[in-house]
C-alpha cells in the first residue's frame, strides 16, 4: 500500500470489512508514485499517523525515512523507477502471505508489474481508475521478481493497446498524452 493519503482513503473504503475486522494498512514507501509532483508525494510518518492513527502500519516507513524526499531510491527518472519497480516484487515475493492486494497509482503500477521498457516508458495503456489485475510471480529466484498477469485477469479487462487519449508516463518528462503533448496535472 502506498504511504499516500488518497491511497489509504481508498483502502479504507475498498477493504472495509477487512479494516474493520482490525487488519491495519500496511503502507509501502517503495509504491510511491512515479512523479514529484506534490498530488504524488507522500506525506510523513507523523501526519500520517495523526491523520489515520491506527488503522495504518508504518513500520516499513522507518526503513526508508527520506521515502517522500523524490532523490537517490525515489527519484522519479526511469532507472530508478524500474529498479525501485523491482525491489517492491522482491519485497512482496518474500511476504508470506499468500494473497496481497495493493492500492496503488495507475502510473507506478507499470513499473510494479514491469509493463516498461528498458528506459522507463510505459508499454502498455494506463491502468483504469479502480481497475483491478491479478497477477502471480514468475519464479521463487527470478532477480527482478518478474510477475505474470493471471489469465483469469487478462480475460476480464479490456485491451492493454496504447490508445489515444491517453496518458503516458515518460520519465524525465512528466506525464504526457499519447500524442506527446504535456499534461496538466
Amino acid at each position: 500500500m502506498i504511504p499516500m493519503k488518497r491511497t489509504i482513503q481508498t483502502c479504507q473504503i475498498s477493504f472495509k470489512p477487512v479494516v474493520d475486522r482490525g487488519h491495519k494498512i500496511l503502507l509501502m514507501p517503495l509504491a510511491q508514485e512515479s512523479s514529484d509532483a506534490p498530488m504524488d508525494t507522500g506525506s510523513s510518518t507523523e501526519e500520517l499517523t495523526k491523520t489515520f492513527g491506527d488503522v495504518i502500519d508504518t513500520q516499513r516507513l522507518e526503513l526508508f525515512p527520506y521515502w517522500f524526499s523524490n532523490h537517490g531510491r525515489f527519484d522519479v527518472d526511469g532507472e530508478s523507477l524500474i529498479k525501485r519497480g523491482a525491489m517492491l516484487r522482491k519485497v512482496l515475493r518474500d511476504r508470506p502471505e499468500k494473497n496481497i492486494a495493493i492500492v496503488s497509482h495507475g502510473t507506478f503500477a507499470h513499473f510494479i508489474v514491469g509493463n516498461v521498457t528498458t528506459d522507463g516508458e510505459q508499454t502498455t495503456r494506463m491502468w483504469a481508475n479502480a481497475e483491478c489485475r491479478s497477477f502471480k510471480f514468475v519464479a521463487e529466484d527470478d532477480e527482478d521478481a518478474q510477475m505474470t498477469e493471471l489469465e483469469e485477469s487478462r480475460d476480464k479487462r479490456p485491451d492493454l493497446e496504447i490508445k489515444n487519449p491517453g496518458h503516458l508516463l515518460r520519465p524525465g518528462a512528466g506525464r504526457k498524452g499519447s500524442m506527446g503533448e504535456a499534461m496538466t496535472v
